[in-house]
């Protein structure tokens, strides 16, 4: 079978193959993982997605090589992951390919362009940087422009924002660079007819070598070592909701959304911790107790593994005022408190992803089609802000934790250990998700109003 992802870089590319290509919207992290791939496969990767959803990951592609799929990349995203994967048997094809491996394109933002989305044909609301590059060098070839000031226009359009590079802003700034008198015109009518599209041009030529037979001279195939970080890539990539509406999701985002905003997530974030930390005590530790609770069993497994001390009235336990209120030290008991601690606390052993177990637990619950909702709603509000180019990650933080506190009902200063009794790592692992759902809950409060406890209603 041969597979194909691409976008905005060929946006007519159906016109260009037969009925033997499966064509897939642009490449993001795990789309690899979810393709059922098979030895004697092609993929050609174009296009993929980097800024507000997850890049391609190197493992995916690396796994899907060391099956003995071929994968071949041009153009963009594919482009750059070529230029770094051929040791290991990623084919680049292109003029995009060749200047990324030989060091004369280094950023990743030289393909990167502002698009609309696949129902409406990727209509571009800028220009990479490459075919803007492009443009302007057959200029200067033409005599158009002289090659000092034609380096000085690609000088500042790379100092740009990818989002605000267009044709428009070269004639923009070639005013701005004072040239010769009438040079900024002329720029700009020759880019009219003259526009050079390196990027649908490679494209083309990944076409091409799609539909030959020829296969590569003798492919390196690297031994992967199936760590438990790939098997939960590939577990947490093929999260997504079944009807294919959401080619973007992953099942760790819809994790994150219960975290978010399901009332009673730190109930059953607890109950999970301590179900996983008891299994795991079971099975290494020489001690255990059968008629202890989960909650007994994971405090005991601490000292078990010599976190703390076997003596609650005379170990050291200072440690425990970073990790509880002052409230509950002055209400509870040692043993109470490491109760608490531990879910708060809890960071798996390396290797192994802490929401694994939330994914296998939650994904056939209402909660779990309440998350996508959530995260196809929050798509679209996304959407309409790269439109804009806004990003909901400016928003104040201090007015994203409020809302959060009062949605979590804690005092505003709890917000963190709030946070961790959700799952979070940190404050800042809180916000970094919470910002992009923010706005969501000016929208549509009802929306993100549900539990788990219950299938999320």
């Amino acid at each position: 079978m041969r597979y194909l992802f691409i976008g905005p870089s060929l946006p007519d590319v159906r016109d260009h193959l037969d009925g033997t290509v499966q064509v897939l919207p642009p490449i993001a992290a795990g789309d690899l993982f979810r393709v059922p791939l098979t030895a004697d496969d092609v993929v050609g990767i174009v296009d993929g997605y980097f800024h507000h959803t997850a890049a391609v990951r190197h493992k995916e592609i690396f796994a899907a090589l060391a099956e003995g799929v071929r994968v071949m990349g041009a153009s963009s995203m594919g482009a750059l992951r070529a230029a770094e994967m051929y040791p290991y048997g990623m084919e680049g094809i292109g003029e995009v390919y060749a200047d990324y491996r030989s060091g004369r394109l280094v950023g990743d933002d030289e393909v990167a362009l502002l698009h609309g989305p696949a129902e409406a044909g990727y209509p571009a609301f800028s220009q990479p940087l490459v075919n803007l590059r492009a443009t302007i060098a057959a200029a200067a070839r033409d005599g158009i422009i002289e090659q000092v000031h034609a380096d000085d226009l690609a000088d500042a359009l790379a100092a740009m924002p990818y989002a605000r590079r267009h044709y428009r802003t070269l004639v923009e700034l070639a005013e701005a660079l004072d040239l010769p008198a009438g040079q900024a015109q002329k720029i700009g009518r020759y880019c009219q007819t003259n526009t050079v599209d390196v990027k649908r041009l490679d494209a083309l030529r990944l076409l091409e070598r799609l539909a030959a037979d020829d296969p590569p001279v003798d492919p390196p195939r690297p031994a992967l070592h199936r760590t438990s970080f790939t098997a939960n890539l590939e577990l947490a990539s093929r999260g997504e909701s079944p009807d294919g509406t959401l080619p973007m999701l992953r099942a760790v985002s819809l994790v994150n959304i219960c975290q978010l905003f399901a009332h009673d997530y730190p109930e059953f974030h607890r109950d999970l911790v301590y179900r996983f930390i008891a299994q795991e005590c079971a099975l290494g530790c020489a001690v255990h107790r059968a008629e202890l609770s989960p909650a007994q069993i994971a405090v005991e497994h601490g000292r078990h593994r010599g976190y703390y001390s076997d003596r609650p009235d005379q170990g050291d336990f200072t440690f425990l005022a970073r990790w509880t209120t002052e409230a509950e030290r002055a209400t509870r008991s040692t043993e109470e408190l490491l109760a608490i601690f531990v879910p708060r606390a809890f960071r798996v052993k390396p290797g192994i992803a802490h929401k694994t177990g939330a994914i296998t637990v939650l994904r056939d619950t209402t909660a779990w089609t309440r998350a996508v909702r959530i995260a196809r709603a929050t798509s679209q509000i996304e959407a309409r802000l790269r439109i804009a180019n806004r990003d909901s990650a400016t928003l104040a933080p201090e007015r994203v934790a409020g809302w959060f506190a009062r949605h979590w009902k804690v005092d505003p200063d709890d917000v963190e250990i709030a946070a961790l009794d959700r799952g979070f790592e940190s404050m800042n692992a809180f916000l970094g998700v919470a910002k992009s759902y923010y706005l969501l809950t000016k929208v549509s409060p009802a929306l993100v109003d549900f539990t788990v406890g219950n299938g999320g209603e």
